[in-house]
Formats: structure tokens, sequence, C-alpha cells
């Protein structure tokens, strides 16, 4: 009788590397594939199913996906207050996101040329 091994430890060549990248730029699936994946992980069968994010993964989160920290200065260059993103930012002041991101491109590029 013969015994399954193991491939742990087997490197592949640069060359089957490149191969195997190339066929799978080109998989795509089917309609019936793709109901089959969506429904397999629908409502309970979802590992996320029933459970919340905790505080620190949702810190973590928006750390990552902010585009840094937003310091609010009043006209005297006094600080004012911080948000730790710019979604934080919008939300509080109850604005479009890209808007806020847009003034600052806009305000960034006066200071530049020193308008501001």
């Amino acid at each position: 009788m013969k015994y399954g091994g193991t491939s742990a430890g087997y490197t592949h060549s640069e060359m089957t590397k490149k191969r195997l990248a190339n066929l799978a730029k080109n998989r795509t699936h089917s309609e019936e594939t793709k109901d089959l994946i969506s429904s397999s992980l629908k409502g309970t069968l979802n590992p996320f199913y029933n459970k919340t994010h905790s505080l620190e993964s949702l810190a973590k989160m928006t750390v990552a996906n902010s585009s840094g920290v937003v310091y609010v200065y009043d006209s005297l260059k006094q600080l004012q207050v911080v948000y730790p993103s710019v979604k934080t930012l919008s939300h509080a002041i109850k604005a479009n996101p890209s808007s806020i991101k847009q003034s600052f491109k806009i305000y960034h590029c006066l200071e530049e040329v020193g308008l501001l």
C-alpha cells in the first residue's frame, strides 16, 4: 500500500509560478457557481453571523481606513479639536468626506503658492 506524501517545503520554479499566475488571472466563475458561493455564505452560514466587532477592532479599522488625523484650529491658530479621521469629522459636521478631502487639497495648494 502506498502512503500519500506532503508537499510542505516544496518550492515551485519561477516559470511554474508565472504559469499558475496566468491561469488564475484568466479564471472566471459561472453564474451558477457565483450563486452557489453566495448562498453558502448567507444567514447563519456566514462565519460572522450574529457577531460584532470589538471596540478595539473598530478603532483599528478606523485608523487603517483613515487618511490621517485631522486637527481643527480657530482663526487665532488655537487647537480646538482633534478627529481621528476625515470620516469622523464628516459625521460630526454632517458633511461629505470627499468634499472635506477636496477642501484640504485646495487649501494645501493655496498654501504652497503663498496665498495663505
